[in-house]
């Protein structure tokens, strides 16, 4: 299971967490969705990009070692969290034919150790996504799955929630990037919410719109033993962090 190319013990598979103990994915209880939503200042914005290149990383990569951070904070002696991420396939095809749409996302998953520091925890997941990315792991898993092939109707719906019932719990998150087009001055936020599948923990997704990143923590309070709103509160305060350790490093050049 231990993924042999890659020179660090840090990386493997997503079925090697430990155990996220508050969180159930069973299909039993109703769902009770909830989300926490949280805006930046352009100047936190920026000072977390500054961060992100400074530790040779990625905005994906900081947002995701903030995300690991709380659910660290959140899990004392859980030392291996799992981590989803969305991928954007759309650059890898040629454009569809009119009126097809075709997979546009994939979820690439891993373990991470969190033992290390926040700098490093960004580069090891920005790299190990990119790895997997590369060599088609988010497409593979599509079509294993048969997805592609089911009809649209309620029994594939039952099917897809087995699955995802059944799949490793972890934390997901979805950076959208940086909204661009053109938007009434009027338009001052943007944001997007996801909610979680019953393997997913919380659901995170960013966004960027003029200049300024927005951050909404999506879900299950009828699955989660912890406080949801602590929890997100607590991504909040790691993202914060990084974000204002990126400003002070532009104050000191």
């Amino acid at each position: 299971a231990r993924i042999a190319d890659d020179a660090s013990a840090n990386v493997e598979f997503v079925g090697n967490a430990d155990t996220l103990d508050w969180h159930d994915p069973l299909l039993d209880p109703p769902r009770d969705i909830g989300f926490a939503l949280f805006h930046f200042t352009e100047d936190d914005t920026s000072g977390l990009l500054g961060w992100a290149r400074a530790h040779s990383t990625t905005v994906q990569g900081a947002l995701s070692a903030a995300l690991l951070s709380a659910a660290t904070t959140m899990s004392p002696g859980l030392t291996r969290i799992a981590l989803s991420t969305s991928v954007d396939l759309r650059a890898r095809f040629a454009a569809p034919e009119a009126g097809l749409v075709g997979q546009a996302a994939g979820v690439i998953s891993g373990s991470y150790q969190t033992t290390g520091s926040s700098g490093e925890i960004a580069r090891l997941v920005s790299s190990d996504i990119r790895r997997r990315f590369d060599r088609g792991e988010a497409e593979l898993l599509y079509a294993l799955s048969g997805a592609g092939r089911f009809p649209v109707n309620d029994s594939t719906d039952q099917v897809i929630k087995r699955w995802t019932a059944e799949a490793t719990p972890t934390l997901s998150i979805s950076n959208m990037g940086v909204v661009k087009g053109p938007a009434p001055e009027s338009l001052r936020r943007l944001s997007v919410g996801l909610a979680p599948t019953p393997n997913q923990a919380v659901y995170v997704a960013a966004s960027t719109f003029r200049g300024a990143l927005s951050l909404t923590v999506g879900f299950d309070r009828n699955r989660l033993s912890i406080d949801p709103d602590e929890f997100a509160s607590t991504s909040h305060s790691h993202v914060l962090e990084l974000a204002r350790a990126g400003e002070q490093l532009a104050t000191a050049r």
